[in-house]
């Protein structure tokens, strides 16, 4: 065979070649159709091939096949396309802006969805207790909503969580304080919440009195809020792992705000302790509380006898204290 390498180096005489050589264009004269050439070495077409060429004798020399082949080729005829799949027709320029508009929305809608769930989430949780509010949504001093299950004072109250889109699965089971709900305590199912702002007189509580006008602040934090849905902004969480909020109870623009009612009736005064927030409201609250002062209105109509709740509260604790001294003293000596 022609084909076979070279023995030695050295080429044998040149003599024609019957090597049929085919040659095939797949996208010539068009992209539809194939085309076929068979030719032998001196040019002669084959029979059927419908081609007219004009090529030089092909020489086997040095181990190499030199082909050369004028390229004037007349096309006469056309082999038809091996039947089969059709390739896909071309996509109209139209069809892909759209496309490339469509994936341009899907990506931006994807990240936006991606950031409100962020900042949102938080507040779309699940919340039964003062300790299940995390620190995040504090310091963003974002809002929770819920309805008033009991006001044990006039200035705090117990809620129980309510939010708009609930993600959490709220399933009963069987043990402790993950059963039903209903059936679980008070502080394990609802969040403990102190009034933003205001100190109420303090309910007597383990044997000791009320303070004068107690009864009547708590008693009207009761008439504004006990039962209703409120909203609450988280501004902090005080010693007691309550949290410090700002409440509104009603629909817009009838909202009204309990720690302003509070010091407009003269049942609270601005508080002035530690951790204390106003909301950037401190000085309207001041300004409320100075209306119901000079009006003598509540607890400021006791004038020079009044004891502030802080006073009260202060005076507790030294009794406490002297109580427990008092009782170790005795322990010690007997």
């Amino acid at each position: 065979s022609p084909w076979q390498p070279l023995v030695g180096g050295r080429s044998p005489p040149l003599r024609p070649l019957s090597v049929p050589l085919k040659l095939q264009f797949a996208a010539f004269p068009s992209a539809s159709s194939r085309t076929a050439l068979s030719m032998n070495s001196y040019g002669l077409m084959s029979p059927g091939t419908g081609f007219t060429t004009a090529a030089a004798p092909s020489t086997l020399g040095g181990g190499l096949l030199r082909r050369q082949c004028v390229r004037d080729i007349t096309p006469m005829a056309r082999i038809p396309r091996v039947p089969g799949r059709p390739p896909p027709p071309p996509r109209p320029e139209g069809e892909r802006r759209i496309r490339r508009k469509e994936f341009v929305s899907g990506f931006t809608l994807g990240i936006a969805l991606a950031v409100a769930g962020y900042e949102v989430g938080p507040s779309m949780r699940m919340y039964p207790t003062a300790r299940d509010v995390p620190e995040s949504l504090i310091r963003q001093q974002g809002w929770i909503s819920g309805v008033v299950e009991t006001v044990p004072d006039g200035d705090g109250f117990r809620l129980t969580h309510t939010p708009l889109v609930s993600i959490s699965l709220n399933l009963p089971r069987p043990f402790g304080s993950l059963g039903d709900p209903s059936k679980r305590r008070l502080s394990e199912r609802t969040i403990s919440v102190r009034l933003y702002g205001v100190d109420a007189p303090e309910i007597g509580k383990f044997g000791h009195t009320n303070q004068p006008f107690a009864v009547e602040s708590k008693k009207y934090l009761e008439s504004q809020i006990l039962g209703k849905k409120v909203q609450v902004q988280t501004l902090s969480r005080d010693q007691y792992g309550r949290i410090i909020g700002r409440v509104k109870v009603g629909m817009w623009p009838f909202r009204s705000d309990p720690s302003e009612g509070l010091l407009k009736e003269g049942l609270a005064e601005v508080y002035k302790g530690r951790g204390a927030q106003y909301a950037g409201n401190e000085a309207r609250l001041e300004g409320y509380e100075d209306t119901a002062k000079r009006a003598a209105k509540g607890m400021w109509s006791q004038g020079a006898k009044r004891v502030s709740p802080g006073e009260y509260k202060r005076a507790l604790r030294e009794e406490a204290a002297a109580a427990r001294v008092k009782k170790a003293t005795t322990t010690v000596a007997n």
